[in-house]
């Protein structure tokens, strides 16, 4: 799919949650192009400083990673590619796929082909020979490549997942506005992942106002944890683990950080769940 898309456009975009395994793909199915993170310091101060003067000295083919953190550099990327005319150019990556997405949108429209990674499927853990024993411990471990590859610890790894997805991804969007009341609605969101999405009854649960929950669940959609709502419309995470982490976060033990409304509704999940949920 990638070399497909790198035939038929000059600029292709992949997006999906972090540790979905982008930059290995990317490293993996291409070789001999150069890649630069924008996470790296250095590296981001001299895209941000001077875009042109980064793109002579590292010429196409290139992979950008965390390529929303240099949105400028987009514009410049437009340039290069109209004036060369030529396809397969540049490949740019990214975890913060609500960002990446808004620049991309705005400068590359027309010039470039999105692929949406998700975690590892059964049939690709078979191949690696990293089958799960049963489809209830691949429930639990999810999908992620990282957790298979090294055997981590399934709750640590992924309550240190949505600790890092609240802090880097969701703080520094303009959205967000109050993100204690963000992380309360993303926990109901979790606990009622597949049920039908009823806004009202969430922003009453949270004690916030309906537009702000509304903006919460666009965000949540269209941000890099690995969720997002069906046209039904129901409310779904596709990670069952990540589901787990944010409802542990807010088990009825720990639920006092919680206003009234939502500790009320979480316990209302708690009971009709086995103890197990929360262990």
């Amino acid at each position: 799919m990638l070399r497909t898309a790198l035939h038929d456009y000059p600029v292709v975009v992949v997006t999906g949650a972090r540790q979905a395994g982008k930059s290995t793909l990317l490293r993996q199915t291409l070789p001999d192009w150069q890649m630069l993170s924008l996470e790296d310091l250095d590296v981001r101060e001299f895209a941000h400083g001077d875009p042109r003067a980064f793109l002579q000295r590292h010429p196409a083919p290139l992979i950008i990673d965390e390529a929303q953190r240099v949105p400028q550099l987009l514009s410049y990327i437009q340039t290069a590619v109209d004036g060369s005319g030529r396809m397969g150019q540049y490949v740019l990556s990214g975890s913060q796929q609500f960002s990446l997405l808004a620049g991309v949108t705005q400068s590359l429209a027309g010039r470039a082909s999105f692929i949406e990674m998700h975690g590892l499927r059964l049939k690709e853990l078979a191949d690696g020979g990293s089958m799960p024993e049963s489809l209830d411990r691949y429930l639990l471990q999810g999908g992620y490549p990282a957790v298979h590859a090294r055997q981590l610890d399934t709750q640590r790894f992924y309550a240190d997942y949505v600790a890092s997805y609240v802090e880097r991804d969701v703080r520094g969007l303009s959205a967000v506005q109050d993100l204690g009341n963000f992380q309360r609605f993303m926990r109901l969101c979790a606990a009622r992942s597949g049920q039908l999405l009823n806004l009202n009854a969430l922003a009453n649960d949270c004690g916030i106002a309906q537009p702000t929950a509304n903006e919460s669940s666009v965000t949540i959609s269209a941000s890099s944890s690995g969720s997002s709502r069906s046209a039904s419309p129901k409310s779904l995470l596709r990670e069952s683990p990540i589901r787990r982490a944010m409802v542990a976060s807010a088990t009825p033990s720990r639920s006092t950080s919680l206003q009234p409304r939502a500790a009320a509704a979480m316990r209302r999940v708690a009971s009709a769940c086995p103890t197990s949920c929360w262990q």
